[in-house]
């Protein structure tokens, strides 16, 4: 407690012993005397605790380095135990305050309440000149926990910490009914881009009741008038969670009409009272553990998250290193340290520099902010031949976002917006193919002084994909998928991949060159078994691979086992496909086996082993297998008004095939061609221009001077030009 107050009550008692003096000469005097100094205040408030002031006296707009000066203060005058008696008197004359009533305070009262003073134990002891916990910082008695170890700022450049380099930072400032009128447009042409307004407090008694701020409505329409991006504060008495939350509720309850237009955090400030004997009030005298305290900022940050908009703790050097454990803040750090450097080491994303500034606008000396803003994230989340999408996180009080864009080394172009702040993607339609673009996003806010154009998102970069193409599959053989597709009209290849089951994932099964490449086989495959295909088309671009998308997936079951016949004596099966494997057992010319897969030259084959039925493996040119188990795979094409274009793979051990054309007046099939085995093409001519013709083909094998045939394929369409 204020130690020299009982001093000095003792010494004016040993004084009146010698000359009375009447003691409504005395109250009236110091009520005259307060009264000049309270008018004199409001004029022109100091804050005599801290020594910086910005040199020069103003602030140029976007100068980062400020420069400081060191600012001597006088201590004020101390008051004797009768002036103290003479205000307590009058206080209890007085109605209670609206203010204490949790109701806004008028002027008058903040004016009445810079001037009482509430004693305790008979006068021996008082409370600081005002319940309001900013009065006496703002007034000038601030804690040592505000300086760092370098002390005060003595004509140094400002130093930003190194990890803040790439930064936006800001300058700012922040008030409350203590900074008297300001003449926002000043503030806003000099400058500074943001203001943290105080909206409410807790009063520092045992209470701990709220109260509104004064100007607190008079400061954010006048810094929204004048375009600048505000926040808002709640300094902070709480000693419980409960309360904590109760405050947060209070200020949001508060700041309600103007909810849209907050956009920077609403602010827990977390200091113990200041006043001419040191620190105080009910946070100070609570001693509460750092566990206990960090909890107590959480609710707070946790009530207005909430409510949808961000939080933030403000905090001073010393208390964040001794009385909360800044690692587990679920909110951003507002850190107070007024110095030329900080000393910190834990994160914080403003920095309030300076208690002393001048700032045009501002009559008397102003706490000045920095703010350090990294650029948000964009993130491309879908590209496409002709459409990339884009997402970004939302911006608060934002009214919508503009989309820039630019290819190559051009320069950015507005393509597109997106209206409303919660509006956070956007999809560019119309690309060219194959085409690298570069974009960002800034958001923007519709205020009564205009359209005020907020921070770019960092970079995103994509290349468009060329246009793919459809892929169509089906079984030729038991282990035979034949595979087709159009050409994709930039293409340089194709990439093609099935699922692998075991792995869970795709793999590549194929890479082939050149966009008139439309077909192909997958072979040594299991008999019976579905496997799932997609394909996307390439195109080389400066050494590079463009992708289409992928294709739809296709699906196709490979046709059902099949017999085959042992075309040599001694025939080894082996456990695996290869000589080097076991020998499981030797067949004999004419034995026959069920063929249920293949792998390269080897058939794989059923048998009996000791009794057991396994698999095993035979070379394939010793074995003849059974044609009616087989079926070509037929592919269509118009080539002219008179001609289509018919294609298929080869059929094992074939010796021909038969093409048959569907005859629309007798309904049915009649055969057009019967061709070799060497032959995989066939173009059918003397065809009527503009119609439809549908075909099949089958393969035979010649046995002992008879053709045996394998199955019909699936018939297949084209319409001849007109």
């Amino acid at each position: 407690m204020r130690r020299w107050k009982k001093e000095l009550a003792g010494l004016l008692v040993f004084c009146m012993s010698f000359t009375v003096i009447p003691a409504e000469v005395f109250a009236a005097k110091d009520i005259e005397a307060a009264q000049e100094e309270s008018v004199q205040t409001e004029a022109e408030p100091e804050k005599t605790g801290q020594q910086e002031t910005l040199s020069g006296g103003t602030k140029e707009a976007g100068n980062k380095e400020t420069v400081l000066q060191e600012a001597g203060r006088e201590e004020a005058e101390p008051e004797s135990s009768e002036q103290i008696e003479a205000s307590s008197e009058q206080k209890e004359a007085e109605p209670e305050s609206s203010e204490q009533n949790g109701e806004a305070r008028t002027e008058a009262e903040s004016e009445k309440m810079l001037r009482n003073i509430e004693p305790e134990d008979a006068g021996l002891e008082d409370m600081p000149l005002t319940d309001d916990p900013g009065w006496g910082r703002y007034s000038g008695y601030a804690s040592p926990g505000f300086y760092g170890p370098s002390g005060r700022v003595v004509n140094e450049k400002i130093q930003h910490d190194s990890r803040f380099n790439g930064y936006i930072i800001q300058e700012g400032i922040d008030v409350s009914e203590w900074n008297g009128d300001i003449d926002w447009a000043k503030v806003k042409e000099a400058g500074y881009e943001f203001a943290i307004i105080r909206v409410s407090g807790t009063w520092s008694r045992e209470s701990g009741g709220q109260f509104m701020d004064s100007r607190a409505i008079q400061n954010i329409e006048g810094a929204l008038r004048a375009g600048m991006s505000i926040g808002v504060y709640h300094f902070s008495q709480a000693i419980t969670e409960k309360e904590a939350q109760k405050e947060a509720q209070y200020i949001l309850n508060a700041i309600q009409p103007y909810k849209g237009r907050i956009a920077l955090p609403v602010v827990f400030d977390f200091e113990y009272v200041s006043g001419s004997d040191g620190e105080g009030g009910r946070l100070y005298d609570a001693q509460l553990t750092k566990s206990k305290a960090t909890k107590i900022c959480n609710k707070f940050c946790e009530t207005v998250e909430a409510s949808g908009l961000s939080s933030m703790v403000y905090s001073n050097l010393s208390l964040l290193g001794n009385q909360l454990n800044p690692a587990d803040l679920t909110a951003p750090v507002w850190l107070a340290q007024w110095a030329n450097a900080v000393s910190y080491s834990g994160s914080y994303e403003y920095w309030q520099y300076s208690a002393t500034g001048r700032v045009p606008g501002i009559s008397g000396e102003v706490d000045l902010d920095f703010r350090y803003v990294q650029k948000g994230p964009l993130t491309i989340t879908a590209v496409s031949a002709g459409s990339i999408r884009m997402e970004w996180k939302p911006v608060q009080a934002a009214s919508g976002y503009n989309i820039y864009r630019k290819s190559g080394d051009g320069d950015y172009q507005l393509v597109g917006s997106a209206a409303g702040g919660e509006t956070v993607s956007y999809s560019d339609k119309n690309l060219k193919e194959a085409t690298t673009y570069t974009y960002r996003v800034r958001s923007y806010t519709d205020t009564e002084a205009g359209r005020q154009n907020g921070f770019y998102t960092k970079t995103a970069k994509a290349t468009t994909k060329i246009n793919g193409t459809s892929l169509t599959g089906e079984a030729s053989a038991f282990d035979i998928v034949y595979l087709s597709w159009e050409k994709a009209p930039s293409a340089s290849g194709y990439q093609l991949q099935r699922y692998n089951s075991s792995k869970k994932a795709y793999q590549t099964i194929k890479t082939l060159s050149g966009r008139s490449k439309v077909s192909c086989q997958d072979k040594g495959l299991n008999a019976g078994k579905n496997y799932k295909y997609r394909i996307r088309a390439y195109k080389n671009v400066d050494g590079t691979k463009i992708y289409s998308t992928w294709s739809k997936v296709t699906a196709v079951k490979t046709l059902g086992t099949v017999k085959g016949t042992v075309t040599a004596s001694g025939v080894n099966i082996r456990s695996g496909a290869g000589t080097s494997y076991k020998v499981l057992k030797t067949a004999g010319k004419n034995k026959r086996f069920k063929i249920n897969g293949s792998s390269g030259k080897w058939y794989r084959v059923s048998l009996k082993v000791n009794g057991k039925t396994r698999n095993g493996y035979i070379q394939k040119k010793y074995v003849k297998l059974d044609m009616a188990s087989l079926k070509p795979v037929l592919k269509v094409s118009n080539l002219t008004p008179s001609k289509n274009a018919l294609s298929w793979y080869q059929v094992p051990e074939a010796s021909g095939y038969q093409i048959q054309r569907y005859d629309s007046a007798r309904k049915t099939y009649r055969t057009v061609k019967t061709v070799g085995k060497s032959r995989t093409s066939y173009t059918n001519g003397g065809l009527k221009a503009g119609t439809a013709y549908k075909y099949r083909i089958r393969a035979y094998q010649k046995v002992k001077g008879k053709k045996v045939y394998s199955k019909w394929s699936a018939a297949k369409s084209a319409r001849t030009l007109t």
